[in-house]
């Protein structure tokens, strides 16, 4: 660092960048992975193993923060993208009841996520993750449930 000057050439900075593109991309990847699965289109296949590897992507920056942590949350994250695969589903059949239940299951998924953070950082209060949380599920749901009504424009903005 020079005098003066902070330097921005840190680890910190470095996994700051990584896991923002990281994220970036997971929603670059979910968002047509979720229009396929809305869709009954074929292409979501690679969509969908290219958001795997995303996802291990993630797990791997997490993991680098909080060691040990990998697989923990690889599987809330992997559960948490299957619950939209479900809502999608059950908006597509305008299945009331299982979206009822896949939004139960993000909600649940808040929860597990939110503990998970605040349990690895006490310096995260549980509430203020899961405030964070529910908000982008509810964001998802409401770019699904636009797509599903035919509104693109609404659907991609979102």
């Amino acid at each position: 660092m020079s005098e003066g000057k902070p330097d921005t050439n840190t680890k910190a900075a470095t996994l700051r960048v990584n896991l923002n593109n990281a994220l970036s991309e997971h929603i670059e990847l979910a968002s047509p992975a979720l229009r396929a699965v809305f869709d009954g289109s074929e292409s979501g296949a690679g969509v969908t193993a290219a958001l795997d590897e995303n996802s291990v992507a993630i797990s791997e920056a997490i993991d680098s923060v909080y060691p040990g942590s990998k697989d923990a949350f690889l599987e809330l994250w992997r559960n948490h993208i299957g619950f939209f695969v479900d809502y999608t589903k059950a908006a597509k059949a305008s299945d009331t009841a299982a979206m009822d239940k896949a939004r139960a299951d993000l909600d649940g998924y808040s929860d597990q996520a939110s503990t998970f953070f605040s349990e690895a950082n006490p310096n995260l209060p549980k509430e203020a993750v899961k405030d964070g949380l529910k908000e982008h599920l509810s964001q998802v749901i409401q770019i699904v449930d636009a797509y599903g009504a035919k509104d693109y424009a609404k659907s991609y903005s979102l």
